[in-house]
């Protein structure tokens, strides 16, 4: 049961309907938490499960790497994997605690590389990413006055995304996270406010918000985003039935925040489960998740 759990991939699919009147599909993956990890030569197992549900934009809310990986080999391996994964779609990533717990020149570094690989990197930053969506309307009166059946429309939508500040969370100078009782609140409010002022003013279709550590779904939640996507917490490491995970590192033993979809305000958080291990080594009964939002828009 431990082999499965550490290198079967699950896709987790959520679908939600934004109550438009027009019913198009956006098509959105959500990873986490890779770590370096691999599956199948150069990740082409992980590569294919995305490929194959031809996602309009993937997003990857943080710990692309791990602290442990070495800069000068490890890194080309993940950089690789995300040049690729933008070849399927317009690819959005925010750090996550193991990115910046190198320094700051390696991870000034790996942004560029990223940058070059053309993965829109949001840290603290927001993009607004054009959707065109092309589909059938089923009998219209065309120009020369007649009924033609199966003409085909287009319809574009913006969509706003966001990449929460994780160094916000962090210990200054050093390579960890901060105990919850110890991060400045007021900081973060104070930059959510910002967000939700940015977030009402881009007059978005839509608007997404990656945030690596899910325990502070609250104050997110006060900056209206529509969607959260949050990882960190690899679904509790081990997964007891009817109990969900056993541990998580900012909420402790028994998290509530480990998985699924949580509600927060008028928006969504979706957690995933990730894809890699860190300090534990082991996945029992918590399969590498990719997590499909299917959103009616």
């Amino acid at each position: 049961m431990i082999w499965p759990g550490n290198k079967t991939l699950v896709l987790s699919r959520y679908r939600f309907d934004c109550g438009a009147e027009n019913k198009d599909t956006l098509r959105v993956i959500h990873l986490s938490d890779l770590q370096g990890t691999s599956f199948g030569e150069n990740n082409i197992e992980l590569l294919k499960r995305i490929s194959d549900v031809r996602p309009h934009l993937i997003v990857f809310s943080g710990d692309l790497v791990d602290r442990r990986m070495r800069v000068d080999t490890d890194f080309e391996t993940v950089i690789d994997f995300m040049k690729r994964l933008r070849e399927i779609a317009p690819t959005f990533f925010s750090y996550g605690n193991h990115e910046l717990a190198f320094s700051v020149s390696t991870v000034d570094s790996l942004r560029v590389s990223l940058e070059n690989s053309g993965v829109v990197v949001l840290d603290g930053k927001s993009h607004v990413e054009e959707v065109k969506f092309q589909g059938v309307v089923g009998s219209v009166l065309s120009d020369r006055g007649k009924i033609d059946d199966d003409e085909s429309r287009s319809r574009k939508v913006k969509i706003l995304l966001t990449g929460f500040p994780e160094k916000l969370l962090m210990v200054e100078g050093k390579n960890r996270t901060k105990r919850n009782s110890d991060v400045d609140l007021d900081a973060v409010r104070t930059l959510i406010e910002d967000l939700e002022q940015k977030r009402s003013e881009s007059r978005c279709d839509m608007s997404i918000l990656l945030a690596h550590e899910p325990q502070f779904i609250e104050e997110y939640a006060a900056a209206n985003y529509d969607f959260i996507f949050s990882g960190h917490a690899h679904g509790g490491q081990i997964r007891l039935p009817f109990l969900g995970g056993l541990f998580s590192p900012g909420q402790g033993v028994l998290p509530k925040l480990t998985s699924g979809v949580h509600y927060a305000g008028d928006g969504s958080m979706i957690i995933s489960r990730g894809l890699g291990n860190s300090s534990f080594p082991l996945r029992i009964f918590n399969r590498p998740e990719i997590v499909l939002a299917e959103i009616q828009i």
